[in-house]
């Protein structure tokens, strides 16, 4: 399947390639280069350019986006900043380098801030680079990402694509009724029905019910694509579907539909002179006339099938033949090998003496090994205890220092002030002004001791979450009401964007984690700004946003951030002191509920904590080996 879908996707880049007249618009587009115009207009002619050349002349086309990244950063034009991104993301991404890729795809990210259609798009083409990395969890992650913003933006074409991508993940875990529920879904979305994704779709549905042993009805649905596919003359989508549908047949024992299918197969790789599709027609061909047991004509393609194979390695045609008849003397060696030692029984019967004994050494020498690895692991383990000791007596030390530190400034400076009061020795005047000034003080303490008392109790093996069906829209009025006093006094607006859902969670957990989310995110805004905090389900998912528009982090900061230790204490954006304590506290709770935190940020344009929790206890996302469908969709039919 893997294969079959990566040369899909290669022949359906190229078939589009030389349907669009490359060659002449290229030169169209040079020429337009050469005159006088505004500079958007000259960024989106050399991201055409960048888009034209990829599979042509992949440094070219690096060169053009480049040069239309930097013009758009120049005129500071967002959405074209995140198009040539995209298109240096597919450069990398289609000659193997997929890290480099990956950066690329990650810096146009922090580009699409606060705008759903841009997130959509890279949280689209974030899963792509993740499958290639083979890092499967994150790339289902994104893949719902993105089918989460498209839903908010109600695109039914994206929506298509990205049910498309999850039912494909099921499709690769061999879950074959949740991946035909998906395509089916997706093919509602397709206002088009004669859209290319419909093709897809059905003939995805189609390995679904031939995984399950359903052929007549796997039949129908590569038969749809096919006509599709023919609509086009798309040949190799229709020879593919020929070898499909071939397969099918020969599973029947229909050998008549089975030829049928194969000549077809035949005639479209020729035409396409693609020797990896005449390569599988020639093995389809070796099968049927196998099964039939004409040995004659099956020994004919496989010569041919083994020719073609070499020929696509880029080796001449005469060493291919020679390397076949070399390979058919050795085969007749062997079978002369075999007849000599059938008729050497004596020395069979000394060879079996001989294994019994050297197998009974290397049980032994097992054994052995077997008591060396207990002792080197039981090493191990102990090492480990003794690293984790250390880093609780590093933490415990950490905290003590921060208790030491914070509550030491707070109570000396209440010391100090008591007895100034005591003594008379302030003025009314003088009295409101410390008064004023210790307020955010005892807020910090306050909510230090706060978190102390959660952290004590989070340390204990009997604190455990208290599950309770609690509404998001509820949480995040109650976190607001508990900070609102923080956010007035700088002059920050609070905004809400929640769609209300329900979760299962223990409500002074999430409370406490909102709690401190939103209190780091007034901490480090400027004041007169805006914070705005959303919350919204997302199939089996809840996800909570807090957004401000403060000072940000670098990439750095945000490894740092996400580390789950107690982090360094850090001043506020007016002098706010913390004790580093909250965020551990939050990561602590959010795994208690399953659950995962992540940050997107820029320096000096703010931060974008996200929450993503299952909407129940007993929910974890999971995600497996999938295949990804056609994977330059993106540029194309969102950024144009």
């Amino acid at each position: 399947m893997g294969k079959n879908t990566a040369l899909i996707i290669l022949c359906f880049l190229f078939t589009k390639f030389i349907s669009l007249g490359q060659s002449s618009k290229t030169d169209s587009l040079l020429g337009l280069l050469q005159n006088e115009m505004v500079d958007t207009t000259r960024i989106d002619i050399l991201n055409e350019l960048g888009n034209e050349l990829i599979l042509k002349s992949q440094k070219e086309s690096q060169d053009y986006y480049i040069e239309a990244r930097q013009k758009s950063i120049d005129v500071n034009d967002t959405i074209r900043i995140v198009t040539s991104l995209i298109g240096l993301c597919d450069v990398y991404s289609m000659n193997g380098e997929y890290k480099r890729a990956l950066e690329y795809i990650t810096e146009a990210m922090n580009y699409a801030y606060n705008n759903y259609d841009l997130l959509a798009t890279c949280h689209s083409r974030l899963a792509i680079e993740y499958y290639n990395l083979g890092k499967d969890e994150e790339s289902i992650k994104h893949d719902r990402l993105a089918l989460h913003y498209d839903m908010l933006l109600k695109d039914s074409f994206k929506i298509a694509y990205d049910l498309h991508n999850i039912g494909t993940y099921f499709l690769g875990t061999e879950h074959n009724d949740s991946a035909t529920c998906y395509y089916k879904k997706s093919n509602e979305y397709i206002k088009n029905i004669d859209d290319e994704l419909t093709a897809y779709n059905n003939s995805r549905i189609g390995f679904a019910h031939s995984h399950a042993k359903e052929y007549d009805t796997a039949i129908n649905y590569h038969l749809l694509a096919l006509e599709r596919f023919e609509r086009d003359s798309s040949l190799y989508e229709m020879a593919m579907e020929e070898t499909y549908l071939a397969n099918l047949q020969s599973l029947k024992n229909n050998y008549t539909k089975t030829r049928e299918h194969i000549d077809n197969a035949k005639k479209y790789s020729y035409d396409l002179n693609n020797h990896a599709l005449i390569k599988t027609v020639h093995h389809l061909y070796y099968e049927l006339y196998n099964n039939q047991k004409n040995y004659e004509k099956a020994l004919e393609h496989t010569l041919l099938k083994q020719a073609y194979g070499d020929s696509i390695e880029k080796k001449n045609q005469e060493n291919i033949i020679e390397r076949l008849r070399t390979e058919q003397s050795y085969g007749e060696q062997q079978r002369t090998l075999e007849s000599t030692e059938k008729s050497n029984k004596e020395l069979a019967s000394k060879q079996q003496k001989l294994l019994i004994l050297s197998i009974s050494t290397i049980i032994l020498l097992i054994i052995c090994i077997v008591v060396l690895i207990e002792n080197r692991l039981k090493q191990i383990k102990n090492k480990e205890l003794l690293v984790q000791v250390n880093q609780i007596n590093d933490y415990q030390k950490k905290l003590l220092s921060i208790i030491g530190h914070d509550l030491r400034d707070s109570v000396g400076n209440m010391k100090n002030f008591t007895e100034l009061m005591h003594y008379n020795l302030l003025e009314n005047k003088s009295i409101n002004q410390m008064v004023t000034k210790f307020v955010p003080m005892v807020n910090s303490t306050y909510d230090l001791l706060n978190n102390l008392l959660f952290w004590s109790k989070n340390n204990s093996n009997h604190f455990t979450p208290q599950y309770e069906s609690v509404s998001n829209l509820k949480l995040i009025t109650e976190t607001i009401k508990h900070v609102d006093h923080l956010a007035k006094a700088k002059e920050i607006e609070i905004v809400e964007m929640v769609d209300e859902a329900f979760l299962e969670c223990d409500k002074n957990m999430m409370l406490t984690i909102l709690r401190n989310l939103l209190t780091n995110a007034i901490k480090f805004s400027y004041p007169n700004s805006k914070i705005h905090i959303g919350s919204n389900a997302v199939e089996n998912m809840i996800l909570f946003s807090i957004c401000d528009h403060g000072v940000g982090m670098t990439n750095e900061q945000i490894t740092k951030v996400l580390s789950e230790d107690i982090n360094e204490r850090s001043k506020g954006t007016a002098g706010e002191h913390g004790s580093g304590l909250g965020l551990s506290l939050c990561f602590s709770f959010v795994k208690k509920h399953n659950g995962q935190i992540s940050a997107v940020s820029s320096p000096g344009k703010g931060s974008t904590f996200y929450l993503h929790l299952p909407l129940s206890k007993h929910q974890k996302i999971d995600s497996k080996n999938v295949e990804r469908p056609v994977a330059c969709w993106i540029k194309k039919h969102i950024l144009k």
